[in-house]
This record gives C-alpha cells, structure tokens and sequence, in this order.
C-alpha cells in the first residue's frame, strides 16, 4: 500500500510538471497572439489528476483520527504516547496536528494521521474499550472520524434529520430517542421499562437507513454504468468514423491509381504504333507494307482525335 501510494504521489507531480507546462505555453501564445484566451476542455492528464487527488485525499481521510477536549498547554506528541500507552495502542503515529486557528477560549481539534485506516480504526476500538479504565474514563475528550468537507456537509444534513425525529418523538413518546452516530448513520433507541435503560432498536436501522443507502449506491453505480456504457458507444462510433475514412481514402487511391494505368495503356498503344509504321516503311515487303499502313492510319486517326 505504502509503495502504491508512493508511486501515485510520483504520477501526480508529473502530471502536475506537464500542465504547467502546457498552461506557460498556452500564456506565451495568448501573449503573442494578444487576443482573448478560449476556455479549454479538460485533458485526459487533468481528469486523471483531479481522481487521484481525490483519492489520495479518501484514503488520507480514512486514516485520521480527530480528538476534541485535548488541551493544547502540553505537547500534542506526548500526550498522545501517554494515551496510546494507556489503552495499549502500538501502532506508530505520522503526523499530529491542530485544525484551525489558536484562540483563547476555545480548544482546536486534534487529528492524528495513521498510517493506514486499519489503524485509525484499531485505535478507536481500543480506545472504546478502555473506557472502563479509571486512567481514560477520566479523559474529557472525544474521538471520531476525521470527516472531509463533503462528509461534513452530509453529516449537518443528517443531524437535522436527526433533530427531526426527536422532536416528532418527544411529541408521540417519551420512551423514543434518535441518535447520530459518527459514522452518519441515525439509530433508534426505545427505553425499555423493565432495566429504565435504552436498547437500540435494529430493525428500524435496517429499514430506514440502510436501505436507502443501498439505494443510493445501486443509482449511483447504475450511473455510472450507463456514463461507461456512453463512453463506449462514443468510441465505437469514432473507430467507425475512422474506418469509413480510411475506406474512402483506400477507394480514391485505387481509382488514382487506375486513371494512371489506363494513361500509360494510351501511351504505350500509340507509341508501338508509331514504331510500327516506322517499320513498315523501311521494310521492302509490299504486302505486309500495306497492311502496316493500313493499321497505322487507323491509329493515328484514333491518335489525331482529340
């Protein structure tokens, strides 16, 4: 995994070295030419460019832990040995930073960077695990996933849906409670009255959530099908535009090549016809004399036609 992502890193800064060479070139020639420049459709090198970047920021994602409530008076690296250490994570850390920017009342998120997801998310199970301990039950902070700006944006939008549902259930039953989960999917929890504790309520989960989640992935998937599909059919179209070319340029070259042939036919008759008649004359053999100039005048009234 590490050596792919090395050579896609490679890839990409030389994809990144080639536009910007085309994109000096394209400005030298606008500057020549001191004219208006016209919107480019994108190359093959920038769609390919933009998807790895996309997917090396997924898979970047995937890999990173935001904690919130850690205080920033102490070092971030040593706090975070003191917590591995403490819910016997061993896992080695790549980066530790703060997102946003520092202000006195409030405390920046922590992200840690993994270096795979596997580990971001052993390190939540861990974590999740030692919450029994009296040295992490102590700890103020939160875990979660670290969430891209897309995913940010879909979790808003669950979370009102979420709000949503506990005000229709505080209006219907007190004993009803909907939860966002960090992963962005809402669970139900029913109080039971037997313990006064809440269970969750699984078939409403799979019912209501996962459900239209397939649905989304079955259209998206069928999408982007139908998208390749297209491509296809655009492509069979070009190859047969080519061929109907390259038909047509094979035909007209046969038939240069025939009008020659038909040229040098022409020629060749009238000139074995002149030399038969150069022949007849300085021959002495009466009767094949007259048959020659026989054939020869025939000839070269055909050769003196227009």
């Amino acid at each position: 995994m590490h050596e792919l992502k090395t050579q896609m890193l490679e890839l990409l800064s030389k994809m990144n070295m080639l536009s910007q060479t085309r994109t000096a070139d394209q400005g030298d020639r606008e500057l020549d030419s001191h004219t208006v420049p016209l919107a480019t459709p994108p190359t093959f090198a920038d769609s390919v460019r933009s998807t790895m970047k996309n997917t090396i920021k997924e898979e970047k994602a995937q890999a990173q832990v935001v904690i919130s409530n850690a205080k920033e008076e102490n070092s971030d690296l040593r706090f975070m040995s003191s917590l591995c250490e403490k819910i016997s994570h061993k896992s080695i850390l790549k980066n530790v930073s703060r997102m946003g920017t520092k202000l006195v009342h409030s405390v920046r998120p922590m992200v840690m960077t993994f270096d795979s997801n596997f580990d971001a998310h052993t390190f939540m199970s861990q974590f999740d695990d030692s919450k029994s301990d009296d040295d992490v039950s102590t700890l103020p902070i939160k875990i979660r996933p670290y969430r891209t700006r897309e995913d940010q944006t879909m979790y808003k939008k669950k979370l009102e849906m979420a709000r949503e549902l506990n005000k229709k259930a505080k209006d219907e039953s007190p004993n009803t409670s909907f939860s966002l989960r960090n992963n962005g999917c809402i669970w139900k929890y029913i109080k039971d009255a037997a313990c006064n504790k809440w269970r969750r309520d699984p078939e409403w989960f799979f019912v209501k959530t996962v459900i239209s989640e397939v649905i989304i992935v079955v259209t998206v998937s069928m999408a982007i099908r139908v998208i390749r599909v297209i491509m296809v059919i655009r492509d069979i179209l070009v190859i047969r535009v080519i061929v109907v070319t390259m038909v047509i340029m094979v035909i007209r070259d046969i038939l240069v090549i025939r009008v020659i042939v038909v040229i040098m036919v022409i020629i060749a008759i009238r000139v074995i016809t002149v030399i038969n008649v150069i022949m007849v004359f300085t021959r002495r053999i009466p009767y094949q004399r007259r048959i020659f100039f026989l054939i020869a005048r025939s000839r070269i009234r055909i050769f003196a036609q227009p």
